[in-house]
């Protein structure tokens, strides 16, 4: 845990300079330590585990704008495998599965169909 800790305080100073905080959950810590820690190579890969687990997804939700200024809460994903990002404060956000997400986007042209169905034919012809 002290290497973790190691490696954490320098991810937190580059944050630092764009006032950004982490505050990790107990469990989150767990999860990089069992997921860092390789009994022939001891913690030496923990380096790695941390760029994959947090700074990697960290960076994408930073760059997709998800994440500001302020405290980042780090924990444990649902599928118990990868960390989840939340603002401290806000409400998670939820995304859909494939299929939600592929509905939600077809509904415009489903709207537009509709629309177009239920709007009278006309000739071109001025009355």
């Amino acid at each position: 845990v002290k290497i973790l800790e190691l490696e954490l305080s320098v991810v937190r100073g580059r944050l630092e300079a764009k006032s950004i905080a982490l505050e990790l959950t107990e469990d989150a810590v767990d999860l990089l330590v069992s997921k860092g820690y390789d009994p022939a190579h001891g913690a030496r890969p923990l380096r790695r585990t941390v760029e994959r687990f947090l700074e990697d997804p960290l960076a994408e939700e930073l760059l997709r704008g998800v994440l500001t200024q302020g405290v980042v809460e780090i924990g444990v994903a649902a599928d118990k495998q990868s960390l989840s990002f939340r603002m401290k404060g806000e409400l998670p956000l939820r995304t859909g599965t494939k299929e939600e997400l592929t509905e939600v986007a077809a509904a415009p042209k489903k709207i537009a169909k509709k629309r177009a169905a239920s709007k009278p034919k006309t000739t071109g012809l001025k009355k």
